[in-house]
């Protein structure tokens, strides 16, 4: 049995869905260990997804539909979690709730407003450290949880259509060090995951990904593109009691994409 599903430790996945967040989460259950799957979804896929998990995971992986970013919503999963006296050994922030789109259009495009800017900053960076912070108020955290999120290159280049994006991936990787800082001498230790380009319903929406995700895959060193199951086996690696002197980190994850 893994060492962590011994110790009856529990994963809480924000933005769990598909791409990195669904990867990690079934990545974590197939481990042994309690998954709190969150995710926003109003269309049918939803219940496949559900019928899905129940089949593979059963018990191991509790999906919980709801808006992440909402304070009562948070409020109503501590209540559940303090009825199944689980303690988080891992939480993951993985929503990607971003506005694609350029900060100056002239008239052409979609030009992003304060408004796009700001929502996108609230639910890619602080809604980590809103989640973070009530764990620990509340006591959910397990001895040396890891607490982790994930960021793109896209944090210091720049990229079509990714500027709010990227902005609050940079704010991402500054509030993860701070955390870091802060929160280690209770127990927790914070990284930050750095995916390379990974094909995902999340990535599809920003203008000639087809054609930059071919341009990485003929240059890297193995031709091909990082999968959410590259990134999830790091999530578990960092998951384990080994990894508890690892603070501070963002991890690049990419087989070597950022050496091209």
């Amino acid at each position: 049995m893994d060492i962590n599903a011994s110790q009856e430790k529990h994963a809480l996945i924000l933005g769990a869905s598909s791409g990195l967040g669904r990867a990690s989460a079934e990545k974590l259950a197939s481990k042994g260990w309690k998954v709190w799957a969150v995710y926003r979804e109003r269309r049918a896929p939803h219940k496949i997804l559900v019928d899905e998990w129940k089949q593979t995971f059963g018990a191991q992986l509790v999906p919980i539909n709801t808006n992440a970013l909402n304070a009562e919503a948070r409020e109503e999963l501590w209540e559940t979690m303090q009825e199944a006296k689980g303690k988080l050994g891992l939480l993951l922030h993985s929503i990607s709730r971003g506005t694609p789109g350029i900060l100056w259009a002239e008239g052409h495009g979609k030009e992003l407003s304060a408004n796009d800017l700001s929502l996108t900053w609230e639910a890619m960076a602080l809604n980590w450290l809103e989640w973070s912070r009530e764990a620990l108020q509340l006591g959910f955290f397990a001895p040396q949880a890891a607490n982790l999120a994930f960021t793109s290159m896209g944090s210091s280049r720049s990229l079509p259509g990714y500027a709010a994006i990227g902005m609050a991936k940079a704010s991402l990787e500054s509030l993860g060090r701070y955390m870091a800082a802060e929160f280690f001498k209770y127990g927790l230790r914070t990284n930050l995951i750095q995916a390379g380009i990974t094909p995902t319903p999340a990535l599809n929406v920003l203008p000639d990904m087809d054609k930059k995700m071919e341009e990485v895959r003929k240059l890297h060193p193995v031709q091909r593109l990082t999968t959410p199951e590259d990134v999830a086996n790091v999530v578990y690696l960092l998951s384990r009691q080994e990894a508890n002197w690892i603070n501070g980190a963002i991890i690049p994850v990419d087989g070597g994409e950022t050496l091209i």
